[in-house]
């Protein structure tokens, strides 16, 4: 009994000497490390403005495409399709870094060392949550709170504030590593959106 009971306090000692031991600056890059490695595919929710929708994103490097119930937007790393199938357009366009961010919420976690200030905000079994703060005005979002599962590092939630006062609050549904995409993946194809006028903003 006396040791088992010391087995589980080295246990408990060693878990809470390896949770002390990571600070927001290190989640983060088991974050963006883990995302980095490997093209991403998730799937997700978003609330604003008490309104909830879901959609999917997949990611490889800076490149994404974004799909919900409105609209679905492909980015190759310098020209953006977003489609509105409910007016048969695609608007072409090169969007800056803050306008992907606002597409892409997940861009934020490759982004922090030069825009943001990360902190511990709390920590649960299997869980951190680290608020980050912006440096700057020019990024377009004040502040994000990002919850990390800390068996996978991937994120479960991010909530992130505009600096015009919105707030949007993405939950993870699921996500995983693929193992490799092609590059069409994260272009318009017309040939699949057949009658669909193209409108160039480049």
């Amino acid at each position: 009994m006396i040791k088992r009971i010391l087995s589980i306090a080295l246990f408990i000692a060693a878990t809470l000497s390896v949770s002390a031991a990571e600070t927001a600056s290190s989640v983060l890059k088991h974050v963006v490390d883990r995302m980095s490695s490997q093209p991403v595919e998730a799937r997700f929710g978003i609330a604003a403005s008490g309104v909830t929708q879901d959609g999917s994103i997949m990611l490889s490097g800076n490149r994404f495409v974004v799909t919900t119930n409105d609209l679905s937007t492909w980015y190759d790393g310098k020209t953006q399709w977003t489609l509105a199938p409910a007016v048969n357009e695609v608007n072409v366009s090169e969007p800056t870094r803050e306008e992907l961010a606002e597409i892409n919420p997940l861009l934020i976690l490759s982004s922090l060392s030069s825009k943001f200030n990360a902190e511990m905000a709390g920590a649960t079994t299997g869980n951190y949550e680290i608020l980050l703060v912006a440096r700057d005005k020019d990024t377009g979002i004040a502040s994000a709170r990002v919850k990390v599962n800390a068996s996978t590092w991937f994120p479960s939630e991010i909530t992130l504030h505009t600096t015009t006062g919105e707030q949007f609050t993405i939950t993870i549904k699921s996500i995983k590593n693929l193992k490799t995409v092609g590059d069409s993946t994260f272009r318009f194809n017309p040939s699949q959106h057949p009658g669909v006028e193209v409108i160039d903003l480049r």
